[in-house]
């Protein structure tokens, strides 16, 4: 029979000296933990951490889907039982202790110690404790039986484990349990090492579930010394939260969003703001004399093909549009210079004259 022991969850009541004083950065509550300051908008961490160390960078809308908690992977590392002493004891097997992460997940890495203070029957009480915080919490009575476990029991105060060390707001935790109680005594010691990678970094459930709020935006990694993200090529901002114009646009143009271009192309009836990408994709807008992806290209004079051929706009000359052809369609253009290379039978600086033979 499966009897539940405790739900770990993401915070712990009992009265300690929590560590490094929370940096300054936390305020300290009962049982060793740290709750770390947030933003004014009273969700968003500023600080992370045991402590409250680590800096959090800016949020940025993401670019694409960005993993959710459900992504998570935790390892899970059983070591060797012993007594409260630390002498090792040939009770039960530590495959009877079964430490569960599926239901709430956790957002850190953690080597956590379970002893056992007393056994009647299905009932146990135990207490628990982070390698890193040293003392022990305060006892906790199980909650026995499978219908306990099956309705995952109700968190409170009372069975917390771990302070919150992610950047969003989770139900997180882990569940921990015996098989049965079978060679489970007083002052048994149960050692696990959770291997935590994390999937994700946004709180899951809104609309826009492919573009959500997450740290750098999920264009680049934060720097929690200096609560700066260091952007991936290609991506720039304090929040890596827009993409970078290629090469500045060689100081010949200025970058711009998808929602100045549309502005600028005159359309009255339409407005390019709601869009996810509207601010974030950018290109260059080059200056007179220049064009290419990175406005590095020299235009070469243009003009109307002197044989009458269709324009640069794949139109015939009809249109009253016979100036949009390079070396007027009659020679190639050296873009690093912006001088016409004419072909044979053909001249003048935008290859606009036929050579006339007598």
């Amino acid at each position: 029979m499966r009897v539940l022991i405790l739900v770990l969850a993401l915070a712990m009541s009992a009265l300690a000296s929590c560590p490094n004083s929370c940096s300054g950065h936390g305020r300290c509550t009962r049982g060793d933990l740290c709750e770390c300051f947030k933003h004014s908008d009273e969700t968003t961490p500023a600080y992370v951490g045991a402590d409250c160390s680590q800096r959090v960078c800016p949020y940025g809308r993401a670019f694409g889907a960005i993993a959710d908690h459900s992504d998570d992977v935790s390892h899970i590392e059983l070591h060797a039982n012993s007594n409260f002493d630390g002498t090792p004891h040939a009770g039960a097997s530590l495959a009877k202790l079964v430490v569960d992460t599926n239901s709430y997940k956790l957002q850190r890495s953690a080597n956590i110690d379970v002893r056992v203070l007393s056994v009647s029957g299905t009932t146990v009480k135990i207490q628990w404790r982070l390698h890193e915080h040293g003392k022990y919490s305060q006892p906790h009575d199980a909650t026995a039986g499978p219908t306990g476990f099956a309705n995952q029991v109700e968190l409170t105060d009372a069975n917390m484990l771990l302070p919150d060390f992610g950047v969003a707001s989770h139900e997180t935790g882990i569940k921990v349990y015996f098989e049965d109680t079978t060679g489970v005594n007083e002052n048994n010691v149960y050692s696990f090492f959770i291997d935590h990678q994390r999937g994700g970094a946004h709180k899951v459930g809104e609309p826009n579930t492919a573009h959500q709020f997450t740290e750098c935006s999920g264009r680049g990694t934060c720097e929690t010394s200096s609560g700066r993200c260091q952007c991936f090529p290609g991506f720039g901002g304090e929040a890596c939260q827009r993409a970078s114009c290629p090469g500045d646009c060689s100081g010949h143009g200025i970058c711009q969003t998808l929602k100045r271009f549309v502005k600028d192309i005159g359309l009255s009836d339409f407005e390019y703001s709601l869009p996810w990408d509207a601010e974030k994709v950018m290109s260059c807008r080059c200056d007179v004399g220049y064009r290419g992806p990175d406005c590095s290209f020299i235009e070469c004079p243009s003009g109307a093909d002197p044989m009458g051929g269709a324009d640069g706009l794949g139109l015939n000359d009809d249109d009253d549009m016979t100036d949009a052809r390079d070396c007027s369609g009659r020679g190639t253009c050296d873009y690093s210079t912006g001088v016409c290379d004419c072909y044979q039978g053909y001249h003048g600086e935008r290859c606009e004259s036929q050579t006339t033979f007598v």
